[in-house]
């Protein structure tokens, strides 16, 4: 892993902790309490403050079993024993999505790889730039080898894209997650068939 990639990634886990942190001063993160999907959120805590904010209340005797946060934490999906919840925040709007767990015909984690296109113009660009720039000079291919490096580099910083998927008949809920909760994303989809299977 490049040094600037681990940099990026601690960067952004600090940033995801210390958000957590103000979002729900009174209440354990679910990301504090160890796995996110094994730790229940207490009433009151942000996936809770979120679901209201959306205007969805839990019926009576219905619990939150599990909820997953999805990138920079602006959305979730929150399951209960009856529902699959997609709520989301847009500044200070909040908008959620639900199905009854008995609506849910597929779900899973897709995850998408590097975009290599990146890497063969970039590099189709490098080429290009140094083979010409015998024949018309550096300066004027400049350009063309500053956008070769920077397609290049990209390639090498980016990384692939995990996404949370549920389908529902015609309609799909889906967000996206970073690369480390690739498995507690699986673990969620898990205890998902397993409630509606119940």
């Amino acid at each position: 892993m490049l040094p600037t990639t681990m940099l990026r990634t601690k960067l952004r886990d600090w940033v995801e902790r210390r958000e957590a942190a103000k979002l729900s001063p009174r209440s354990a993160s679910l990301e504090a309490a160890g796995d996110s999907n094994a730790a229940r959120p207490k009433r009151g805590g942000y996936s809770h403050r979120l679901l209201n904010a959306a205007g969805i209340r839990l019926m009576q005797e219905e619990s939150v079993k599990s909820a997953l946060w999805c990138v920079h934490r602006r959305s979730s999906f929150v399951l209960t024993d009856r529902r699959l919840i997609y709520a989301q925040r847009e500044g200070r709007e909040a908008t959620a999505h639900w199905a009854e767990l008995s609506e849910v015909k597929n779900a899973g984690v897709s995850r998408t790889g590097r975009n290599h296109a990146l890497l063969a113009v970039g590099a189709f660009c490098l080429l290009a730039g140094i083979v010409l720039t015998f024949v018309v000079g550096f300066w004027g291919l400049a350009p063309l080898l500053l956008i070769g490096a920077v397609l290049a580099g990209t390639w090498f910083v980016s990384e692939g894209k995990a996404t949370v998927y549920a389908s529902l008949g015609g309609q799909q809920m889906q967000g996206e997650i970073s690369k480390r909760d690739r498995r507690r994303a699986s673990e969620f989809v898990n205890l998902l068939f397993e409630l509606k299977q119940d």
